[in-house]
């Protein structure tokens, strides 16, 4: 629900009349945290309480694919950080809102163990392996150039998420989130590319993001 809500506000209006989500058993837990048109899979795991984030985070993160690969038709293989990347930073933004920082935590033999007082702010809770190795790869690689899992994750997902989280806070929120109900709207269907994300975030927030724009297409 809060998924839903924030998503259909901030980048339009889910327009399926149907959405089904299946949270697999633990025997099938590789089943898990996919997304498809109008289906979701989640992944609860042994003991989940509200401080770890968890099944509310993979939850609200297949959910925010409806829209960064589905309704928006991005080039999941060329140009995998517009959907992986836009909906991790997404995807921080609905739970901050919606729950707050997360406190850290770690499992043993799947049990966890919080530490109340110890808070993880978004979105660096969610990006911080960015920092292990920044450099591998450019962003703009092919999902398949990658050194390895690790680098396409690393820079995939958390790289071009602290990226949008920075230009939000450099533009401020009303204005990013104007920009990209904008560029949700214009897109829609429309498979857009890296230099459209750049040019409409440029044209909505009066930042100037040319020079970002015209790298990507000579880089594409």
């Amino acid at each position: 629900e809060h998924g839903l809500e924030r998503f259909g506000r901030w980048y339009g209006a889910y327009p399926y009349p149907t959405l089904t989500m299946v949270d697999p058993p633990w025997s099938a837990r590789q089943a898990g945290g996919m997304e498809y048109p109008t289906f979701i899979t989640t992944g609860t795991r042994v003991l989940s309480p509200l401080a770890t984030g968890s099944p509310e985070g993979v939850t609200i993160h297949e959910l925010g694919h409806q829209w960064f690969y589905g309704l928006l038709a991005s080039d999941e293989f060329h140009e995998s950080f517009l959907d992986e990347g836009i909906n991790t930073y997404a995807t921080a933004r609905v739970q901050r809102e919606a729950y707050g920082d997360r406190s850290w935590h770690f499992r043993v033999f799947e049990v966890p163990v919080v530490f109340q007082s110890v808070r993880q702010e978004y979105p660096l809770d969610t990006s911080a392996r960015y920092f292990v190795d920044p450099t591998t790869d450019p962003i703009t690689r092919v999902s398949w150039g990658y050194l390895d899992g690790g680098a396409y994750g690393r820079l995939t997902y958390s790289k071009m998420s602290l990226a949008m989280e920075q230009i939000e806070r450099t533009v401020g929120s009303p204005a990013m989130e104007r920009a990209m109900r904008a560029f949700g709207d214009r897109y829609r269907f429309g498979r857009p590319r890296t230099w459209d994300l750049a040019a409409t975030l440029g044209r909505e927030t009066g930042v100037d993001l040319g020079k970002l724009a015209e790298a990507s297409r000579v880089a594409s």
